[in-house]
């Protein structure tokens, strides 16, 4: 073994090296002149062999606090580490954010929240070449003492670890825009976060219209278009502090009927997760899950094959928000349109039965695997 040379060496900690190909290397060190603690670096290697002075990946990945663990997917953009920053649930926490080409800057990171964080240190987050699973290193409670291996599997491809860009990773990308303009020095990474999520609306009047949330199988419930509509909500959670709000995951009927209510289940806990980073009170939000039983449309055609309109209509989350009497606000519950041919009548059974506080009696039972 040989230790590697200045730059990528200094005086300071270095460590957590991750490879991308051969020519691009993502490091942590607490040397001088980062952001406070264990900042991320990267470095290329040229053609003589020699590496370039480490590049600080700026306060928008890097925080005062220590950046740790990092990988970079296939496709060159998608970035993995771990940080106890203030987002974390505790200890070293999974973080994603996502390199923007044509803006040269990274997307705020985000903490990729339960199950694979917890409240012990979370890290060395790989994921596998065909995108269907990752590992990663955690002293969580369940484990077996100290650092221990865990496996997380992908209900959907990673399409980040199948693709490959040109130029293949970002830091690439910036290099050969320096030559082009003839500047000196290294590349230059934007210091600000590139938010992809929509501003917070500001109520105008009392009147709120509240419609389901919609989702697809190949991604997660917090689409653009959804999160709007969930800023909606923080922001009446902020105004009118008794109210609570209900939500309550559907599915189509593709699949195995308990796999569809575990993973609806996982749906509408990103909504929780959401609303209680932005400052909602657990206490305050009612989560359900009833998978494929109460559908609104039809899920098959008359042709008997699957029916992709009435599929998509059930794949929701359905809200209510709970505690609004004595308020001035004005609810009214927005519905999709369809017609007459596409309806069926169990969702609407099953929401006269909510909104008539139907009691349930439930069982609970404890389980580290999917309960059958």
């Amino acid at each position: 073994a040989k230790a590697m040379p200045a730059p990528i060496n200094s005086p300071a900690w270095d460590g957590d090296s991750y490879f991308f190909k051969d020519s691009v290397l993502l490091f942590s060190s607490a040397r001088l002149g980062g952001y406070g603690g264990k900042d991320l670096y990267i470095s290329t290697r040229g053609t003589n062999g020699d590496w370039a002075t480490p590049l600080n990946l700026g306060p928008v990945v890097n925080t005062p606090f220590d950046e740790t663990a990092p990988f970079l997917t296939t496709d060159g953009r998608d970035l993995y580490y771990s940080s106890n920053n203030f987002m974390s649930i505790g200890g070293a926490d999974i973080f994603q954010t996502h390199f923007i080409d044509s803006l040269k800057a990274f997307t705020t990171p985000e903490n990729m929240g339960l199950p694979i964080n917890s409240p012990a240190d979370d890290k060395y987050f790989r994921i596998t070449k065909d995108g269907n699973r990752a590992y990663f290193s955690s002293d969580r409670t369940s484990g077996r003492g100290g650092q221990d291996i865990y496996v997380a599997y992908f209900k959907t491809v990673v399409s980040a670890q199948k693709n490959v860009n040109n130029p293949a990773s970002f830091v690439e990308l910036l290099a050969a825009q320096i030559r082009k303009n003839g500047v000196d020095g290294a590349p230059i990474i934007k210091e600000t976060a590139v938010d992809i999520k929509n501003e917070k609306p500001k109520y105008l009047s009392q009147n709120v219209k509240i419609s389901p949330i919609f989702y697809n199988e190949t991604v997660i419930s917090l689409v653009p278009s959804n999160v709007n509509l969930l800023n909606n909500l923080v922001e009446l959670a902020k105004m009118f502090p008794k109210l609570k709000f209900e939500f309550t995951a559907h599915s189509d009927d593709n699949g195995i009927r308990n796999f569809a209510l575990y993973f609806a289940a996982k749906r509408v806990q990103e909504v929780s997760e959401f609303l209680v980073q932005k400052g909602v009170m657990p206490d305050r939000i009612l989560l359900r899950s009833v998978g494929m039983s109460y559908p609104i449309a039809k899920n098959m055609g008359a042709d008997n094959q699957p029916n992709d309109v009435g599929r998509n209509l059930n794949r929701r989350i359905e809200i209510r928000v709970l505690n609004s009497e004595g308020t001035t606000l004005q609810l009214e519950d927005v519905r999709p349109k369809m017609s007459e041919q596409l309806i069926v009548e169990e969702g609407n059974a099953y929401r006269k039965r909510m909104e008539n506080n139907l009691k349930y009696k439930v069982q609970i039972k404890l389980t580290r695997s999917m309960l059958d």
